[in-house]
């Protein structure tokens, strides 16, 4: 039997809703974001997130492994969803949902495996 795991992180940015929902779907930009982000790269012809899409990755953290995974996109609703899941590594799903009108933007990063 399989461990169940869950992540969830909360944030507030004091940014509206489009410009935060603009740099989550700029997966690309990750790794000038976060050190542990080597590479993210969205597959195929159009090179944005969207329904469907396959983004590739590759992280390094502080062992001495590069752990490389695959996401596709299964749920997309601008501006406040999009969810992958994890298509190669562990099962999981990797959510991001945000919520904001006028003022700071509030996001949420759910993270289930198992």
């Amino acid at each position: 039997m399989s461990e169940m795991y869950r992540f969830v992180t909360d944030w507030t940015l004091n940014a509206p809703i489009e410009r935060v929902w603009e740099k989550i779907l700029d997966v690309e930009a990750y790794p000038s974001l976060w050190p542990g982000v080597r590479r993210a790269t969205i597959r195929g012809p159009e090179s944005k997130v969207q329904l469907g899409s396959v983004v590739d990755y590759a992280l390094k953290g502080h062992l001495p492994v590069l752990l490389r995974f695959s996401t596709e996109v299964t749920a997309f609703e601008p501006p406040t969803l999009v969810e992958f899941k994890v298509m190669t590594i562990a099962r999981g799903i990797l959510e991001s949902s945000l919520h904001g009108q006028a003022g700071p933007t509030r996001s949420r990063i759910l993270a289930i495996s198992g």
